[in-house]
């Protein structure tokens, strides 16, 4: 991952540096946490969006959305409703 600025050059570390205590997610919790924090970020936008700025495919996306949309209230959604499916 991407460390520190030494001498004005970017730095890498291994990731077990600077994380100290990382949480351990299941795959349906990644999923999740990935389609939050882009659509959080960069929406409204598209699952086309996310799957090219990702590399997941569809149905990831989509179980991503499936599990967000269950935590969130109705109508505070982030991802363009016609693109859904």
């Amino acid at each position: 991952m991407q460390g520190p600025i030494l001498d004005g050059e970017h730095c890498f570390v291994l990731s077990s540096q600077w994380i100290k205590n990382p949480k351990i997610l299941s795959e349906d919790e990644s999923l999740a946490e990935i389609c939050r924090r882009y659509f959080s970020s960069h929406g409204p936008a598209t699952i086309a969006d996310l799957q090219w700025w990702s590399g997941l495919g569809v149905g990831q996306i989509k179980r991503g959305i499936e599990i967000l949309q269950t935590l969130r209230p109705t109508g505070t959604s982030l991802i363009r409703e016609e693109n859904l499916y």
